[in-house]
């Protein structure tokens, strides 16, 4: 992460992988936590028809 933060170019995708699985809203909460906001400073929506859970 660090990586793609310090060297990483607008417009890119980059693809972030680990050895284990979070959901979206733990990955979204540690982000915020890492800028300094508070961990629930997000609004949560209901799952689009046909969501791919993983």
């Amino acid at each position: 992460m660090w990586a793609i933060l310090e060297r990483g170019r607008i417009g890119e995708t980059y693809l972030v992988g680990a050895d284990g699985e979070r959901s979206n809203a733990d990955v979204l909460r540690a982000i915020l936590e890492c800028m300094g906001e508070d961990p629930s400073a997000f609004d949560h929506v209901p799952d689009r028809p046909g969501h791919d859970r993983r």
